[in-house]
């Protein structure tokens, strides 16, 4: 890091612990190439080098197509459910099209923004300011919001609880997101039908409660062997 004259890290790279010495001062640039960010610390990188990319745009109907996957493998009937997408920013809206114009389900926002409201008509979608209220009438769940301090844990024990006992959770986003040790609980206990996760996020793994369960969806573009959940590659 000292020599470099770029960075170049993945989801599986953090460099929130880097202080500034330990950059080059050849240092002009650090390209991100994941959705995810919370792994960076954009600040430190932004105080140090002139040029700092991300790769979101590539990977919108990517993350998107994988949502509609997990949704199919957790719950498999997803014709006339209600899916609640958490953060409607790229993402969340082309998953939000696939799920209404593809498969006929009734979309509910929650943004920290207001949504447009041409962008919510299009797809015949409604927009709500207290998480809880998208939770309580989900039969879907989708995280898509950025993680930071704000949004850790955003899925705790008590929404976990305000989800319906038939409701399945479907995070494509980071780990931080969710209490994993609270949403084991969750799928032990029958709190909730299921859940599907992309654990090509979930650094450096995912908690073996979790993967224990036989009511999660784990997604990884690898071979895997964990616990008795359902796997796929």
């Amino acid at each position: 890091m000292k020599e470099c004259d770029a960075m170049f890290p993945t989801s599986t790279d953090s460099l929130n612990s880097v202080v500034p010495c330990q950059w080059s001062p050849a240092a002009k640039k650090t390209a991100n190439y994941c959705a995810a960010t919370s792994h960076s610390n954009a600040d430190l990188a932004g105080n140090t080098i002139h040029t700092a990319t991300n790769s979101r745009s590539q990977l919108n109907e990517n993350k998107a197509e994988t949502v509609i996957k997990l949704m199919l493998m957790a719950g498999q009937k997803l014709s006339g459910k209600t899916l609640g997408i958490i953060g409607f920013g790229r993402i969340g809206r082309e998953t939000a099209h696939r799920a209404h114009f593809g498969f006929g389900m009734k979309v509910v926002v929650h943004s920290r923004s207001s949504v447009a409201t041409e962008d919510l008509v299009q797809i015949d979608a409604g927009q709500v300011d207290d998480i809880d209220d998208l939770l309580n009438q989900s039969d879907f769940v989708s995280l898509h919001c950025p993680a930071d301090e704000e949004s850790r844990h955003l899925i705790d024990a008590l929404r976990l609880n305000e989800m319906k006992p038939d409701a399945y959770l479907i995070n494509t986003a980071c780990s931080e997101l969710v209490d994993e040790e609270a949403l084991a609980d969750a799928l032990w206990y029958d709190t909730i039908a299921g859940a599907g996760l992309d654990i090509d996020n979930h650094e450096p793994g995912v908690c073996r409660r979790l993967a224990a369960c036989e009511n999660v969806v784990l997604l990884h573009p690898s071979n895997l062997t964990t616990g008795s959940a359902r796997e796929t590659n």
